[in-house]
């Protein structure tokens, strides 16, 4: 025997498949599912219709050439620790075997796999496109996609980098978790709390996935009925869950008040602004997975769901822009405190603040029946068989925060709305020093990151040894709220004119403002310096454009979207 040939030892344990199209994937009595449907009996039992469906809607996805690694005996932990807690209790047996597909772009081969070569290993990995595992439930069960090998519309989401084995190899994927529901032990509640805690236990020590049987076990503690079949969770237990996780959770709620059966108050005429869809934003922006949860549009007995949102798509004209609402009570406000004169009405409106969210085209959502990152508006969430699928719209939303994350969201903006109102003529100066005086027009971005994230963006990206001095050496909280701004031909090309920093660890009772910048102008209050520090100018040389804080919290998918096949 050749040293180079494989060894025909059970063979069928592990195949690849190079796929050349679509329709070799499951339209032809040749195809890859009718094979291993030959080769699997156990598989032959497990697919149905609606799975197959499934599977064919991912795949669509994926660009072709495709190769697909089979594995028909994958021990997964998820799958696992639901049949020991929930199906072998079950009369009739069920499998405790799962099965996985792994993809990859382009065509490989299992010695491809074994080779030793550290560059064809390296193309491996870049070619890498996730797994997806099928449980004996006849549904998906966990997937790893990575959305920068998808055909899906340009947006930007949140992912961290999973290792998967092949063929006694470890690879990574960066992909956000994502898993279909049995609606037994894994309803889209359950799902959705799972997702998130594996992006979290993946990515942060501080953090540990949570097992459907830890979930239960939580709840029950809090529950004085049967927890399975599931019946799904409430808001309240999801946020216990999380709470329960080491995070420190917050609920938005759509409805505040009810009058017998009518809707009286929202939580946009309690706080006046901004808006949940903004608060939203903001939280999405800062790269914080948010589960969502959803009620029937216009049926308030209706059907429930729950959502993951991790990102977002941008109209890529920038054409829809709003500007920020100054309320006459907020003008009232800063009348008083001499802000502003009152003899020049047009002084205070002369800069106008543009809403960089506003752009948003879409959201990026993981939803249980449907495909990995769809892009879809708040006002258009409809899940289900296509235009027959329900039509949802928000009821809550949970934002799993950060330990020691104190400031929320609407309280960062109103600081950042505020500042910018007692800054317009300072920004008016920065506008001229770069050239803008022409411009009447900034746009504003909002979000939350940590200030090691921060400070090694602003080091490694400043022009000048001064800026990155400064950078080096500044003390920030472990959290931070940035206000970016910018003009409107600085935010096309990814770069601002200026920004505020926020300490996030503070509270809207203390002075939050750890720094202002306008151009090449910039001020720095330190922890122990008294709080008219963060209006002292610093004589530093820095440059009046700089990058706008990008990667760290959201990262740019790469393919061209908008191309499926048939």
């Amino acid at each position: 025997m050749d040293n180079n040939d494989i060894l025909g030892f059970e063979e069928e344990i592990v195949e690849s498949f190079a796929l050349e199209n679509f329709d070799d994937f499951a339209s032809t009595d040749e195809s890859f599912l009718a094979h291993v449907s030959k080769m699997d009996d156990e598989l032959k039992l497990i697919l149905n219709d609606n799975l197959v469906q499934s599977l064919k809607q991912i795949i669509n996805l994926m660009p072709f050439p495709l190769t697909i690694v089979y594995e028909p005996y994958y021990v997964d932990r998820i799958y696992r620790d639901e049949y020991y807690t929930y199906y072998s209790k079950k009369h009739f047996g069920i499998s405790r075997n799962t099965k996985r597909l792994i993809f990859f772009k382009g065509c490989y081969y299992k010695k491809d796999f074994l080779d030793c070569c550290d560059d064809k290993q390296q193309d491996i990995e870049k070619d890498l496109i996730g797994m997806i595992v099928i449980k004996p439930t006849h549904t998906i069960g966990r997937m790893l996609i990575s959305p920068f090998l998808l055909n899906i519309p340009f947006c930007y989401v949140r992912t961290t980098q999973f290792e998967i084995s092949v063929l006694g190899r470890i690879y990574n994927v960066d992909a956000f978790p994502l898993s279909g529901q049995d609606s037994e032990v894994m309803t889209c509640a359950e799902v959705n709390m799972w997702q998130i805690m594996e992006y979290f236990g993946g990515r942060y020590s501080d953090y540990r996935t949570l097992l459907p049987s830890e979930m239960l076990d939580l709840i029950s503690i809090t529950s004085d009925v049967r927890m399975l079949p599931s019946d799904g969770l409430t808001v309240e237990q999801e946020s216990y869950l999380f709470k329960k996780s080491g995070l420190s959770p917050k609920i938005y709620y759509k409805w505040l008040q009810y009058d017998g059966e009518k809707y009286v108050e929202t939580y946009e005429s309690y706080l006046k602004s901004p808006s949940l869809e903004e608060i939203l934003h903001f939280y999405v922006e800062s790269g914080i997975p948010v589960l969502i949860n959803l009620r029937e549009k216009g049926n308030k007995e209706g059907i429930n769901h729950s959502i993951t949102c991790i990102g977002h798509a941008m109209d890529e004209t920038l054409e829809k822009f709003e500007e920020v609402d100054f309320s006459e009570e907020e003008h009232e406000q800063n009348q008083q405190k001499n802000l502003v004169d009152k003899t020049k009405n047009t002084e205070y409106n002369k800069i106008a603040v543009l809403k960089s969210w506003s752009a948003v085209s879409g959201y990026v959502i993981m939803e249980d029946h449907s495909t990995p990152y769809q892009v879809k508006r708040l006002d258009d969430l409809r899940f289900g068989n296509g235009k027959e699928g329900i039509l949802y719209e928000i009821d809550s939303f949970v934002v799993p925060l950060y330990k020691h994350v104190f400031m929320a969201a609407e309280d960062a903006y109103k600081i950042a709305i505020d500042l910018i109102d007692e800054s317009k003529d300072s920004i008016r100066e920065c506008l001229c020093r770069t050239g803008k005086l022409e411009t009447n027009q900034i746009v504003i971005r909002l979000f939350l990151t940590t200030s090691r994230a921060y400070k090694q963006f602003r080091v490694t990206s400043a022009f000048s040894l001064n800026e990155k001095v400064f950078f080096s050496q500044v003390a920030y909280p472990k959290f931070i709220w940035i206000c970016e701004y910018g003009t409107f031909d600085a935010y096309r090309n990814h770069k601002g004119v200026g920004e505020f920093v926020i300490d996030a660890t503070a509270s809207m009772t203390n002075s939050p403002v750890i720094s202002i910048r306008h151009g090449d102008s910039i001020t720095y209050r330190g922890p122990n310096d008294p709080e008219d520090f963060v209006k002292l100018r610093r004589d530093i040389p820095i440059e009046s454009e700089f990058k706008m804080f990008e990667e760290n919290n959201l990262r740019y998918t790469n393919m061209k979207g908008g191309h499926h096949h048939g």
